[in-house]
């Protein structure tokens, strides 16, 4: 525990903090990481949670989670569930390859893959075109 009032009143086991009432008060849960000024401090009694940045991660209720965020946002630049295995970036994305000969972005469905492999939607969740799980573009 490192900065004023980190960790305060957390009673679990194998978390870290870092910054300024980080966690001040958030019972037993633990395995969770809290680095920034405020980071968790209305978290009770989660575990696996790991929270980076200003106040980041104040608004969860839940285990597993992962948040990345410069204020107590409920939309963070980056949020995932450690147990769902999902990942969200709040923000726009670009993804450069690092060289001529390599592929910039690899999608892997899952042995036996039903569901689309990608879909692009408009902001009321509208499909507007998507790849199939055989490869099939849908525009």
């Amino acid at each position: 525990m490192i900065g004023f009032g980190a960790g305060l009143y957390n009673y679990g086991n194998d978390n870290v903090y870092v910054g300024h009432n980080g966690i001040h008060s958030g019972g037993a849960g633990g395995q969770n990481v809290w680095l920034g000024s405020g980071a968790g401090a209305s978290t009770f009694g989660y575990s696996g949670n790991v929270l980076i940045g200003y106040q980041a991660g104040n608004s969860i209720a839940a285990s597993n989670q992962l948040v990345i965020a410069n204020s107590s946002t409920t939309t963070p630049l980056i949020g995932g569930d450690f147990s769902a295995k999902t990942l969200s970036f709040a923000g726009n994305t670009t993804v450069t390859s690092q060289a001529a000969g390599t592929v910039g972005l690899t999608i892997k469905g899952a042995a036996s893959q039903t569901a689309n492999l990608q879909e692009w939607q408009n902001s009321s969740g509208t499909v507007l075109a998507s790849i199939s799980a055989a490869g099939n573009l849908t525009v």
